[in-house]
C-alpha cells in the first residue's frame, strides 16, 4: 500500500504489506503547514503479480473552528418584513457553511425552519409566514473543524400586507401567470402560487384557508381542465363558506364544465353562450361600476362567453356581446366570474379591477373569530390549536392581545359551534 498526498500531510497504514482480505487503517496527520481546504490523498494497492487499484479520498482542513456569526438583515426588532423574507449575515474566511434558523421564540423549541449547508451568506425563506407575526432568527457557521457558536437571536414582525392565492390553471400555451404575479406585485400585494400542471390536481379547502382571497386564472386552457373540477368546486366552496373570496378568470371553464351546482350556487351564473367573443366590456353594480368601458385584447384565440346571473346574484360586467360576468356574495365569503381573461386587459385595467376587488374583499368579515382553522366550525379542532400554541403569540389568538392564553380558549368554548 501506498499513499501520496500535499506537502504537510503524511499517511501511515496500521498494516503494510498485508494478504487480502484485510482490513487496514490509514491514519492521517496535518501539519500547519497546509492551508485551509479540501485536500485530496491518492492510495494505491499494487500486488505481486502486477495488478493494482487506486482510490482518492479527501481530508478537509481548517486552522480553527469558525467565529460566532454577526446578523446584518432583517435588523434586530425590525417590523414590516415580507413574510417570505431574504436573511443576510457577514461573510467570514474558514467557513464552509451556514445554518439558519426561524424560530417563534427565542428558542429552539419554537423552530418553524431550519436550513443547512447554506453556502454564501444570505438566505431565501422558501416558506411563507404567518403575517404581523413576530419570529426570531439566528445563524451559526462551520467548516472542517467542526461548528461554531450560533449567533444571538434577533427578532423581526412580519408585514399584514394580503396574501393573495394565485391558481395557475393555464396550459401555459401560451403561459400567462406573469401577468397575474405584475399585477398583484404592482397593487403591492403578496401572493403564493399552486400550480394545476394543466390537470384536476387542485388546491384542497385546508389549503385555501387562510388566504382572504383567491385569484384563479386558466387563460387559453380548455377540453377538461379548464377551471376547478368536481373536488376543486367542493373545496371552494367549503372556502366560500368560511368566508373566503374568489375571482375566476376563465373563458372556457363553462365550455369544459356546464352550469354545476357550484356554479349556479356559488359563482352565481343562471345562463351563458359559449365562444361570442367578447371585445370590450363595462362594469356593473356594486363592486365595479366605476370602471367604465375597457378595450379586450386577447394574448390567445378570443373564446369568452355571454355570461348571465341567477336571481340572487349581479351582472359585475356587460360587454358588447352581452353579459360578461357576474358576482354573488355568500353570507360571509363570496365570488366574482368572469367569462373573459383578465390578461386580455390593458395593465392599468387590470389594476382597477385589482383595486375594486380588493375593497370588495375589505368588506368581509369571518364571523367566527374563534373558528381558528377556517373550517366554519368552532369545535375541538380549534381547542386543539390554541392549546399547541399555548403561551405564544402565533396561533389562533382570538382576542388579539399578542398571547394565546385562557382568554382565547374561553372564546372557543363560548363560539361552540356551526359558524353562523
Amino acid at each position: 500500500l501506498s499513499a501520496s498526498a500535499a506537502s504537510g500531510i503524511t499517511t501511515t497504514f496500521s498494516s503494510n504489506p498485508v494478504v487480502p482480505p484485510a482490513l487496514v487503517t490509514m491514519s492521517v496527520s496535518v501539519s500547519g503547514l497546509v492551508g485551509n481546504g479540501l485536500h485530496t490523498i491518492g492510495i494505491v494497492g499494487a500486488s505481486t503479480d502486477g495488478t493494482s487499484h487506486e482510490v482518492a479520498v479527501t481530508v478537509g482542513v481548517s486552522s480553527d473552528e469558525p467565529e460566532q456569526v454577526t446578523l446584518t438583515q432583517p435588523s434586530n426588532g425590525a417590523s414590516d418584513v415580507p413574510i417570505s423574507p431574504t436573511f443576510f449575515w457577514q461573510s467570514a474566511g474558514g467557513v464552509n457553511a451556514w445554518r439558519l434558523q426561524v424560530s417563534t421564540s427565542a428558542s429552539p423549541s419554537g423552530v418553524v425552519h431550519d436550513a443547512s449547508d447554506i453556502e454564501i451568506s444570505s438566505y431565501q425563506l422558501p416558506i411563507f409566514l404567518d403575517p404581523n407575526t413576530s419570529y426570531y432568527w439566528r445563524v451559526q457557521a462551520s467548516n472542517y473543524c467542526g461548528e461554531g457558536a450560533w449567533s444571538g437571536w434577533w427578532s423581526f414582525t412580519t408585514t399584514d400586507a394580503m396574501v393573495v392565492l394565485l391558481v395557475d390553471d393555464d396550459d401555459n400555451s401560451p403561459d400567462v401567470q406573469s401577468a397575474y404575479i405584475a399585477m398583484i406585485e404592482e397593487a403591492g400585494l403578496l401572493y403564493e402560487v399552486f400550480d394545476t400542471d394543466n390537470s384536476n390536481n387542485e388546491p384542497e379547502a385546508a389549503q385555501l384557508q387562510g388566504y382572504q382571497l383567491v385569484i384563479w386564472f386558466t387563460g387559453d386552457e380548455w377540453g377538461g381542465f379548464s377551471g376547478p373540477g368536481s373536488a376543486g368546486e367542493s373545496a371552494l366552496a367549503t372556502y366560500i363558506d368560511a368566508g373566503g373570496r374568489l375571482l375566476l378568470s376563465s373563458q372556457d371553464y363553462l365550455y369544459d364544465n356546464g352550469i354545476t351546482d357550484f356554479g349556479s350556487s356559488y359563482l352565481g351564473i343562471g345562463s351563458y353562450d359559449s365562444d361570442v367573443s367578447q371585445t370590450s366590456v363595462v362594469g356593473t353594480g356594486e363592486i365595479f361600476g366605476d370602471l367604465g368601458s375597457i378595450p379586450l385584447s386577447y394574448p390567445f384565440t378570443n373564446w369568452s362567453d355571454i355570461v348571465s346571473p341567477t336571481g340572487n346574484a349581479e351582472l359585475a360586467f356587460s360587454g358588447n356581446q352581452g353579459d360578461a360576468a357576474v358576482h354573488l356574495d355568500a353570507v360571509v365569503g363570496g365570488a366574482i366570474f368572469l367569462g373573459f381573461p383578465i390578461e386580455a386587459m390593458p395593465a392599468s385595467n387590470q389594476q382597477d379591477l385589482l383595486m375594486s376587488v380588493l375593497d370588495w374583499v375589505g368588506q368581509s368579515s369571518l364571523p367566527c373569530p374563534s373558528d381558528c382553522n377556517g373550517d366554519g366550525q368552532t369545535d375541538v379542532n380549534d381547542l386543539l390549536a390554541i392549546i399547541e400554541a399555548w403561551g405564544s403569540s402565533s396561533g389562533c389568538d382570538v382576542n388579539e392581545d399578542g398571547i394565546i392564553d385562557v382568554v382565547d380558549l374561553l372564546e372557543v368554548v363560548g363560539g361552540w359551534g356551526a359558524c353562523p
